[in-house]
């Protein structure tokens, strides 16, 4: 005999059909009572938070097509998100709504018992609500970092503990993380050690998101290793709570639970000023992938995962090990136009620019002196300035640039053979623009006449390129801080002494720690406030170019 079951979650299954909304007509026989019952399963739920607008609105315009379930668009304005919905409406597109504020304890609560009494469950679970102060926010730094860290992590702990209960077997959780929120955002070894280890818990994560806050209140935040960004915390926060969500999720009784950590990427929204690239439609594709994972995947799980659908390692990264190749010769004008061309049309911008390319002649270099420091500063100074001159235009808000000083900053500023030479490199560094820099890099033509010596010149022409290429640096600096383009920061980095043919491998340090400081100036956060237009040592640490002294390490 088969008796139809008269559960609440079959009346709420009959409604929504009576609504139009499409479920499966699937059903569970239930043995317990000694008969067989016929139980239809409850629709899928899906639940998006922050999702009246930008991307989060763009994942629930996603769900709504290709989810076979309920999507709810929640927001913490009641008008705003039933706007949302209305206009979700107009394509034909049915998601519900509920209002949520995650920064309330209440809302959360009520939500949770809405969706606890009403469905039972949920299978998806997407955490986009988050806040970012902008850059010329008046709020003191100590502030901004307490309301950051409390809205984008520590609310989202209280999200997830509220409706974690209710997720179902093969349910999918995605974290709305950022390329902030990669770990190399995070300055200090130490500190990055901790994120990365394995065995961090959630009650350690939150000591740590602690002290930050505290630090950045007493203005310490800086010397223990953390970056002068609170939304780059906050989502290297998401990031490493992410990861332990997982590993607990795979203890859990419930089969198949997997949560992942996404970049969105650089989008058009609000949160940007309408400064990213790419399209809402753009960005919310990687987090309603990840919604929709099939049962049983293997992977991702507990990843970090890029706009482009991409695993980055999140510890090493941030994207993989699939770079593109193009022809660059610094030393041919052809050839810059060629590539910058190649970026503008294919690219259409830049948002990392690293000038590594130069040369350095041994030390028993047959070639007279005149000719070593016309090669040097044409191929390390003054193809530096073509180079930027052709792709400086293409640089997008918020971009990086960073180039390579001398190898031995005091020999080049302590030991100087003249302090008229001295104080012509600190003219040059206060110069208005680039011009007086060129004018006297070009007039001191005495090394071809084997005078340089007595003009108070290094007998170097390598250390002369690199003293010129920081100056430039310096002055490339200042001129940003005049462009219109929001926040673009240029440093100079003593990358060490490293073990590379320019050494003819004498270097002690090796390639990958020579390359862990320009790295860290290329992925400096948005809304960093230093560095900018400094001196780098390959330890991280900030050198006072004109006077050092420079670290002991």
């Amino acid at each position: 005999m088969l008796i139809q079951s008269v559960k609440p979650a079959y009346s709420v299954w009959k409604l929504l059909r009576l609504k139009g909304v499409k479920l499966f007509p699937t059903y569970l026989r239930n043995h317990s009572l000694g008969m067989e019952v016929e139980e239809p399963i409850p629709p899928k739920v899906a639940i998006v938070t922050g999702a009246n607008k930008g991307i989060g609105f763009g994942i629930v315009r996603n769900l709504c097509k290709q989810f076979d379930g309920i999507v709810y668009l929640t927001a913490r304005d009641v008008e705003r998100g039933k706007k949302a919905v209305e206009e979700l409406n107009q394509l034909g597109l049915k998601p519900e709504f509920h209002q949520l504020d995650i920064d309330d304890a209440q809302s959360i609560t009520d939500f949770a018992n809405f969706i606890k009494k009403t469905h039972g469950g949920i299978d998806v679970l997407v955490n986009n609500a988050a806040i970012a102060y902008k850059n010329d926010a008046t709020e003191p730094f100590g502030e901004q970092a307490e309301v950051t860290l409390r809205i984008n992590f520590f609310d989202l702990i209280n999200i997830c503990s509220a409706l974690f209960p209710f997720l179902r077997p093969h349910a999918r959780v995605v974290n709305l993380s950022s390329s902030a929120g990669f770990l190399q955002r995070i300055p200090g070894d130490k500190l990055r050690e901790k994120f990365a280890n394995p065995q961090l818990s959630r009650n350690h994560l939150i000591r740590l998101m602690n002290e930050f806050v505290i630090e950045a209140k007493a203005g310490t935040h800086a010397n223990t290793g953390w970056p002068d960004s609170a939304y780059c915390v906050s989502k290297v926060g998401v990031s490493a709570l992410t990861r332990i969500q997982q590993q607990e999720f795979l203890k859990d009784s419930r089969e198949d639970i997997i949560v992942n950590h996404v970049h969105p990427g650089y989008v058009d929204t609000d949160m940007t000023s309408h400064k990213g690239p790419l399209t809402i439609e753009e960005g919310a594709d990687a987090p309603t992938y990840l919604a929709l994972l099939p049962p049983n995947i293997e992977s991702p799980r507990g990843d970090y995962i890029w706009f482009n659908r991409e695993i980055v390692d999140w510890v090493n990264g941030p994207l993989g090990l699939k770079p593109g190749f193009h022809q660059l010769d610094v030393d041919d004008p052809e050839s810059i136009t060629n590539f910058a061309e190649f970026i503008k049309t294919t690219h259409g911008g830049i948002d990392v620019l690293v000038n590594n390319a130069a040369i350095g002649f041994p030390r028993d270099a047959p070639e007279p002196f005149g000719e070593q420091a016309e090669i040097t500063l044409r191929v390390n100074f003054f193809a530096v300035i073509d180079v930027c001159n052709a792709l400086f235009p293409l640089l997008r808000p918020h971009a990086r640039g960073s180039g390579r000083p001398l190898m031995d900053i005091e020999k080049a500023v302590e030991s100087y053979p003249s302090t008229n030479t001295r104080e012509l490199a600190i003219e040059c560094v206060v110069s208005k623009d680039t011009v007086t820099l060129h004018e006297e890099v070009e007039k001191e033509q005495k090394a071809k006449a084997g005078t340089h010596l007595e003009a108070g010149w290094l007998n170097s022409a390598y250390s002369v390129s690199k003293v010129a290429v920081s100056a430039l640096t310096r002055i490339q600096h200042r001129q940003f801080l005049e462009d219109p383009r929001e926040d673009i920061v240029i440093n100079h980095i003593h990358p060490g002494y490293v073990d590379t043919d320019l050494t003819n491998h004498k270097g002690p340090l090796t390639i990958e720690q020579g390359a862990d400081a320009p790295t860290y100036a290329a992925l400096l956060p948005p809304g960093t406030t230093s560095p900018k237009g400094d001196l780098i040592w390959y330890t991280r640490e900030i050198v006072d170019w004109v006077n050092g002294p420079t670290p002991k390490s």
